[in-house]
């Protein structure tokens, strides 16, 4: 699943209507800039894919529960890093 509030370079409580915002500014950006034909249709199809996308309430809980799980799921994969060496006998204690 697409990371949608990568895309458009949002946190997650950010609201519709600054979605519409940030979006507008964003096609504005791309279309000033001096990348290829192709690649300017490109990045904005993928801004109009994530604005639609979360501006569905539906779909954007979606992604909050899928960026939700793997969140934690990295948690409990990830190994803690010691940055004591004697932090181990402290919790012996």
């Amino acid at each position: 699943m697409k990371n949608y509030y990568r895309i458009l370079g949002v946190d997650r409580s950010v609201s519709n209507n600054d979605i519409k915002k940030i979006t507008k500014e964003l096609i504005n950006k791309i279309k000033k800039s001096k990348l290829s034909s192709d690649e300017k249709k490109e990045k904005l199809s993928d801004l109009q894919e994530a604005y639609n996308f979360l501006n569905d309430y539906h779909n954007r809980r979606k992604l909050d529960d899928y960026l939700d799980k793997q969140a934690l799921s990295q948690q409990i994969l990830a190994p803690k890093v010691m940055t004591n060496p004697f932090e181990i006998f402290d919790k012996l204690n």
